[in-house]
Parts: C-alpha cells; sequence; structure tokens
C-alpha cells in the first residue's frame, strides 16, 4: 500500500504500474505458476544441502557398500568406493542437468510456435548458480564438503541437457540465437 502511495505522490500511479504492484494474480496465473515454476523449486528443496542428508557422504557410501556386498559379497572395498564415487558424480550431473532442464520448462511455458535461445542460457545461469551455492553451502554442513570438481560435473550435466534440448527441438528455436 505505502509502495502505490509513493507511486502517486511521484506521478507514476499509472493504472498499468498499479497492477503490476498489486499482485492480484488471476486463478490461471498461480496455476501457471505452480505448474512451470514448483517443480524447479521442489527439485531445488530435495538437492539442497542443509536439509538433505540422503546425499551425505556415510549414509550413501553405508548405502552403496550395502548393495554392492549384496549383489557381490566378495567385493573388495576399493570396488565399493570406485561404485561410490561413480554413483555420487554422476548424480551430480543428472540432478543439474534435470534442473537445468525444470528451469527451461517453466521459462517456456506454453510457448509452442518458437523459442529463443536465451532460455537455454538463463536456465544453464540459473542452474549453474544453484550449483555453485550448493558447493558453498556443503562446506558448512556436517560431513560434507564443497568441490570445485563437483561444480565442473554439474555444468558438464547442465550442457549436456540442454544441449540435447537444443538437438532434440531444434526446429522449435528462432535462427536469431539471443532474441
Amino acid at each position: 500500500m505505502a509502495l502505490i502511495i509513493f507511486l502517486k505522490r511521484k506521478k507514476l500511479g499509472s493504472e498499468k504500474n498499479k497492477q503490476l504492484i498489486n499482485f492480484d494474480f488471476s486463478k490461471e496465473t498461480w496455476s501457471r505458476i505452480l505448474r512451470y515454476w514448483l517443480p524447479p523449486i521442489l527439485w531445488m528443496a530435495f538437492i539442497f544441502p542443509v536439509g538433505n542428508r540422503v546425499g551425505s557422504s556415510p549414509f550413501f557410501y553405508r548405502l552403496i557398500e550395502s548393495l554392492v556386498t549384496w549383489i557381490n559379497p566378495d567385493s573388495s572395498l576399493r570396488i565399493v568406493e570406485v561404485i561410490y564415487i561413480f554413483c555420487r558424480k554422476s548424480f551430480h550431473f543428472f540432478e543439474y542437468g534435470f534442473l537445468a532442464a525444470l528451469f527451461f520448462r517453466a521459462l517456456r511455458q506454453d510457448a509452442i510456435e518458437s523459442w529463443p535461445r536465451k532460455w537455454l542460457i538463463q536456465s544453464g545461469i540459473i542452474a549453474g548458480a544453484y550449483a555453485g551455492v550448493d558447493e558453498l553451502l556443503q562446506s558448512f554442513v556436517p560431513n560434507r564438503n564443497g568441490s570445485l570438481i563437483d561444480v565442473l560435473i554439474d555444468w558438464a550435466g547442465i550442457m549436456f541437457f540442454l544441449r540435447f534440448i537444443l538437438g532434440k527441438f531444434r526446429a522449435k528455436f528462432n535462427n536469431n540465437s539471443l532474441k
């Protein structure tokens, strides 16, 4: 309310500005927000390092160790470690690639005809920034640590998924690369 009064005093209180500030979203707007923006937000919450103890090294290591020894009771400690590292790094690759795809979907929404390539770039930047924040925050969580290698793996997943989207739907992207 105070912002509307401020805008009126500054003679910026046009009807259009009031609509931008009012936040009276229609049912359709809320539906679109929930349909397109809730999935990436929920995925970000799932991979958030502070609350996500599933990804912590001791828990995940015990899980992998149990699975490997269940499949082959004679497995060496080295085999368990290699499988553990491969699974953790693969999860980084896919979790952030999937996040980038969800952000692309949120930016694209119901667009059918033409998709600007900037949506790919924006999706990658948002997912990549979250990957950096994730690794930074992991350094403050007990039993976890942040790693530049993990951020690079995250970025590799992001680039792979976005490149896949570009290749699969090339006809949808307009020729002007950044519009």
